[in-house]
This record gives C-alpha cells, sequence and structure tokens, in this order.
C-alpha cells in the first residue's frame, strides 16, 4: 500500500505549515491534526472531512494496520514532518481537516461555560470533562479560545470532535436568558458544591480562568458555589474544578 502514496508537493507542505496561525485556519477553514492516536479519532469521527493524511514512508510501512486511503495520502521526508508539526514531538502521521460549520443554537444545557479562558490546553481539558459527563456543548465567551488549536485538540484526546464549541460573544446575551439556569465556579462563592439543592434547575456549569476567576458582573449574576479543600493551594486546575462540579451535579441526579 506505501508504495501507491504520491509525495506532498513543496507547495502543499508550506499550506500545511501555515495552519500552525489562526489566521490561516480561519481563512482557508482547515486544521491541522498530529499523532497517531488523534489522527485516528479524526478519521473516525469525521471521516468525510479528511482532505489529506500526511505521513512518512517508514511509518506507514510500520503502521499496517493504520486506515490509510491511498486517495488522501501523501508521503513526506522526516525532516519535512518535522516542519509540519505543530508540537514538539509527535508519531510522523497528520491529517488536513476540513472546520464543520459553527453550531448555530445553543443546547438547552447541560454543558460548561468557559469565561475568558484563553489557555487552549484548558479548553481541551474542559471538553474531555464534558464529553465524560455526557454534556451537550461548551461555550466560551469573553475571549473565544480556538477549538482548533493543536494544542486544544491534543488536550481533548477526540473530544472536540463530538462536543460542539459555542462562541457566544460577550456572553451578555447568554446571561440574560439563562443565569438563574447557572451555577457558577467561584472560590468564595455562596454553596458548597456539596450542597445538591443547588443543582436543582441547572442547565449549566460556568468557570472563569484559573487566574482571574468569574467576572464580578457575572458572578453576581449567578448562583455559586466553592470546592471545599484544606490544603495551601491557591487554586485549581481549570478542567479539575470542571471535573468536580461536573460529578458533583451528575451524583446529585440533576444533569440531564
Amino acid at each position: 500500500m506505501p508504495q501507491a502514496f504520491k509525495t506532498l508537493s513543496r507547495a502543499e507542505a508550506a499550506a500545511i505549515a501555515d495552519l500552525k496561525e489562526r489566521k490561516h485556519r480561519r481563512a482557508t477553514g482547515l486544521f491541522w491534526v498530529e499523532g497517531e492516536k488523534l489522527t485516528r479519532e479524526a478519521l473516525n469521527q469525521i471521516p468525510t472531512a479528511v482532505k489529506i493524511v500526511v505521513t512518512t514512508r517508514e511509518y506507514a510501512e510500520k503502521k499496517a494496520d493504520f486506515p490509510f486511503d491511498p486517495a488522501k495520502t501523501a508521503f513526506v521526508s522526516p525532516s519535512v514532518f518535522e516542519k509540519l508539526s505543530h508540537l514538539e514531538r509527535s508519531e510522523p502521521v497528520g491529517a488536513v481537516m476540513l472546520m464543520p460549520p459553527p453550531p448555530q443554537t445553543l443546547p438547552d444545557g447541560p454543558g460548561v461555560v468557559l469565561w475568558g479562558v484563553q489557555d487552549p490546553a484548558n479548553l481541551g481539558a474542559v471538553l474531555r470533562v464534558a464529553d465524560w459527563f455526557g454534556m451537550r456543548c461548551v461555550a466560551v465567551a469573553g475571549g473565544a479560545v480556538d477549538v482548533f488549536n493543536i494544542k486544544t485538540l491534543r488536550a481533548a484526546m477526540g473530544s472536540a470532535f463530538r462536543v460542539p464549541v459555542h462562541d457566544i460573544g460577550n456572553g451578555d446575551l447568554f446571561l440574560q436568558r439563562h443565569a438563574r439556569e447557572c451555577v457558577g465556579a467561584d472560590a468564595h462563592g455562596k454553596f458548597s458544591v456539596q450542597n445538591p439543592k443547588i443543582w436543582n434547575g441547572a442547565r449549566y456549569i460556568v468557570l472563569g480562568s484559573e487566574s482571574k476567576g468569574l467576572p464580578e458582573h457575572v458572578k453576581k449574576a449567578l448562583k455559586t458555589v466553592f470546592i471545599p479543600g484544606s490544603g495551601g493551594a491557591e487554586s485549581l486546575n481549570l478542567a479539575v474544578a470542571a471535573g468536580i462540579l461536573a460529578y458533583a451535579w451528575h451524583a446529585a441526579g440533576s444533569a440531564r
């Protein structure tokens, strides 16, 4: 099978390398995944979105079980793949994918809302949490994180292909419509996350960035909860906090 693959042209390689930058992803409507697990996930979850799979001859010869399609696969040298790669270390296989159309209607929960979160790895990890607990969406407000950043995709471990990400702009309209259906995470929240009554009628968990937390106007609009702790850490990792809240919600029997 490897003998049937074409060789990637210089122009094609340059276009793929450009996908490291968000502006080029937006302009072309394409994004890049890499590494064996993530590429397999992309091929399995959204096969019709695959434009081309890129690998080295050596890797293809070792991976007889990989679902290479001769019509959509191209070879590069190991040195060229290093230039295409967005990561310091990765298996030499990746794919150029078509971006799905942005979701239009925010599902009526359960979901997670991230406010002012700029770290792509945090978004990816929260997508994985949302996927684990069967949530229908993740929304971003106050500065959208790029779901197609390779760090987001790697941290999501395939969950980015199953959980839609909604950009809700500055979030004002969302608050007007859904504030009463939200539980916000705050280190100085009014209620303990262990209180099952707080989850009655909840549809969304809302979290801010690790460094700043939720903006004051958002905290004032929401029912806020804290996660009890007895150690000396200043705060929890965002995805850890999301996981604790999601579990408490699920355990309370309200995350439906």
